[in-house]
């Protein structure tokens, strides 16, 4: 692999001080210590003169990497996660799954997808590696992949109720599902019921099954494990669509919010589900929606 970061002491000049200012692993462990401080520029900065004095450690330069992702400078964190796979230790994995994080939050998804098809090649039985990668198609577009992605992460790990209910989201479609899809969320939610995705299930059957008072309840329990989910905020504002017709405003909030937490736009689909509850809502919010998307 082509080096795409290198220091060198033409660079800059060591003035961290250390106990032995010629061992790397002072440096290495001071940078260590910093970083547990969320002093990221001072662990860099130690970081920089361990590498001077060892330019071939892989684990140095994958641990500046994550200083650099905890500071958002994404670029950086990429070129010395990449100088740290060229050098290809034993954690060469890790190494690839950072990457990918720092791919993803650029938006260079094909990029981050390389990177986990290069965990899922080390590790095949990582069922989180096939979750992210699930995402990654689902930014890309590629439904069926995605669904194949969440699916295997299912069937591999039984018990991870996101994997589960996600191999079902990605592949809802323009039209209302039938009930057999309901069963299908209540057995996934009895998996685990103490999880949000659980009672996100739920209020999605209960949705499917026109069951209003039920929807909502499971949507409240929801919220209280994670307010904050992409997922919940989405659901929240369709099944307020679906009953609760003079809260539109409140559905609209919901809805740009899943998308500013950074919802796949794909996932918007089942909006098309109120064409035929909200006609007037649909034209009005959700078809300029879906087109904005190009969905």
């Amino acid at each position: 692999m082509t080096s795409l970061y290198s220091i060198t002491s033409s660079v800059f000049r060591c003035n961290c001080p250390a106990l032995d200012p010629t061992n790397a692993e002072t440096y290495h462990h001071q940078g260590v210590a910093y970083l547990r401080l969320g002093e990221y520029e001072e662990a860099i900065l130690n970081w920089n003169c361990a590498i001077e004095l060892d330019p071939d450690n892989a684990f140095i330069y994958s641990i500046r990497g994550k200083a650099y992702t905890y500071l958002g400078e994404y670029k950086q964190a990429i070129d010395n996660y990449s100088q740290a796979i060229a050098r290809d230790s034993g954690n060469v994995e890790e190494f690839y799954y950072n990457r990918a994080f720092a791919y993803f939050v650029l938006k260079q998804y094909q990029q981050a997808r390389e990177d986990l098809n290069r965990v899922i090649e080390l590790d095949p039985t990582d069922a989180d590696a096939y979750i992210n990668r699930g995402y990654i198609y689902l930014y890309l577009r590629d439904i069926e992949q995605a669904h194949a992605d969440f699916a295997q992460a299912a069937a591999m790990d039984r018990m991870n109720v996101n994997a589960a209910w996600m191999a079902v989201y990605a592949t809802l479609g323009k039209l209302r599902p039938r009930k057999e899809i309901a069963k299908h969320l209540e057995t996934i939610a009895r998996i685990d019921p103490t999880t949000d995705k659980s009672h996100l299930c739920l209020a999605v059957a209960f949705s499917i099954r026109m069951k209003q008072k039920e929807a909502l309840a499971e949507l409240a329990q929801c919220e209280l494990l994670d307010s904050q989910s992409q997922d919940l905020h989405f659901w929240k504002g369709v099944l307020f669509a679906q009953f609760q017709q003079d809260h539109d405003e409140t559905v609209i909030v919901h809805i740009e919010k899943a998308l500013e937490l950074g919802l796949p736009p794909v996932l918007l689909i089942p909006l098309y589900w109120l064409e035929k509850d909200r006609p007037d809502f649909y034209v009005r919010y959700a078809r300029p929606v879906l087109a904005r998307y190009n969905l």
